[in-house]
């Protein structure tokens, strides 16, 4: 059986503001570094296989804090990299309308997701893995997966999401912990 646990990146400033980050390379901030120590912590109890990463700073700088703690290598997949938002970087989050008509379009961005995880289940089957990312990647596998928007709610900086395939079908064990925080 696969088991993926995917973890979003730890606060930026950016988040903490409510600012459009998208594909933009911000960095983790104070408080950002400290989840990741807490989640490197946690995860360390367990055992995994690999890390796969985003590109992107804040979720690389992430997994290679989880990854020091567990020894393992970080493998970059540039798949799980966040919706490009053109226009709309630096605007408030509360700025739906501008999210949803700027940048890459959502159907592709879809598309690039779930390519990479596809990518996983043919590459890494019966494997646990450690996939950083950001909220609307997340976003995107879960409601798609689950065929359901029980999961397009905000993913909270550093939380953990973990999902099963067996094959067949996908199961999910638990969204948005963060009680390790």
């Amino acid at each position: 059986m696969l088991k993926i646990c995917l973890i979003r990146h730890g606060e930026t400033d950016w988040n903490a503001n409510g600012i459009i980050q998208g594909t933009l390379n911000t960095e983790l901030n104070n408080r950002g570094k400290q989840q990741a120590e807490s989640c490197a912590t946690y995860l360390s109890k367990k055992n995994w296989d690999m890390i796969i990463t985003s590109p992107l700073n804040r979720a690389k700088d992430t997994a290679n804090i989880i990854a020091n703690k567990i020894s393992f290598n970080v493998e970059i997949m540039d798949e799980f990299m966040e919706k490009h938002y053109g226009e709309a970087v630096g605007s408030p989050l509360t700025n739906k309308a501008l999210q949803d008509q700027a940048g890459e379009q959502f159907i592709l961005f879809k598309k690039r997701v779930l390519g990479g995880l596809n990518r996983i289940i043919e590459k890494y089957d019966n494997k646990k893995i450690l996939l950083v990312t950001h909220g609307d990647v997340i976003q995107v596998i879960l409601t798609t997966l689950f065929q359901s928007n029980e999961y397009n709610i905000k993913v909270n900086n550093a939380s953990l999401s973990e999902i099963e395939f067996n094959k067949v079908q996908w199961t999910i064990n638990y969204f948005n912990r963060t009680n390790y925080l």
